[in-house]
């Protein structure tokens, strides 16, 4: 049975956050049988630029049926206008996938969208402190940092 995995950028985000997982899942899928059907999507779809400015085709959101759904991260733990509206589309993905996970400081997107209260989670170690401050309804986890 194939799975459908579907990778969530914003502007900006991390090359190695998306390539990493992709590459993985990738390399899984063709060990055998394609298990895997790996879509990369953003709110609005069309190109997303990441940090180093390389863009990357992406396919509406709203658009995916998900077995799987990844939120993959930026170089700073967002802000702005963009994120409210990304944080309904995320919640309402994760509602219709059967498991959602994140890359680094996609955890600041996921506990914007509600989905990380009352549970424990974690980031890159240097910008823990700071999920923990800005979304006290989630526990950091120290023992799950690098």
């Amino acid at each position: 049975m194939t799975r459908d995995f579907g990778f969530l950028v914003s502007p900006g985000f991390v090359l190695l956050d998306l390539s990493g997982p992709l590459e993985a899942f990738t390399h899984a899928s063709s060990m055998s049988r394609p298990a895997y059907r790996l879509t990369v999507a953003s709110l609005e779809g069309g190109m997303v630029p990441s940090a180093s400015k390389l863009e990357v085709a992406t396919v509406p959101l709203q658009s995916l049926t998900l077995d799987t759904f990844i939120i993959v991260g930026s170089p700073e733990p967002p802000r702005g206008e963009w994120v409210a509206p990304l944080t309904v589309a995320i919640r309402e993905m994760a509602a219709r996938s059967r498991r959602t996970a994140c890359v680094c400081t996609g955890a600041f997107l996921l506990a914007a969208s509600g989905l990380l209260d009352g549970r424990a989670a974690t980031t890159h170690w240097s910008f823990a402190p700071q999920l923990q401050e800005r979304y006290p309804a989630l526990r950091v986890d120290g023992d799950r940092m690098w």
